[in-house]
């Protein structure tokens, strides 16, 4: 089976300014609909062959949190292996 990073999500105070900052180091586009609770980059491209990259408001505090997570891709049928 071969796994495959799909997402890389970020929890952050403001998910657009986040994003913004992202899109512009990855000379890439934030996805259409950013707000300051949610922003992607590639999150609806099918044909993306590089992580998707996504940024959620989190209010708790995060002094002692994971503030990033990767999110592989889940196998499909072809990927698995037979016996």
């Amino acid at each position: 089976m071969t796994n495959r990073l799909y997402a890389v999500t970020f929890d952050c105070a403001d998910a657009a300014e986040l994003g913004g900052f992202w899109a512009q180091v990855l000379g890439q586009e934030l996805d259409s609909g950013a707000g300051k609770e949610f922003a992607s980059i590639g999150l609806h491209d099918s044909n993306r062959t590089e992580p998707r990259w996504c940024f959620t408001q989190v209010p708790e505090g995060k002094s002692a949190k994971n503030r990033m997570h990767p999110d592989r891709s889940r196998p499909t049928s072809r990927q698995r292996p037979s016996g």
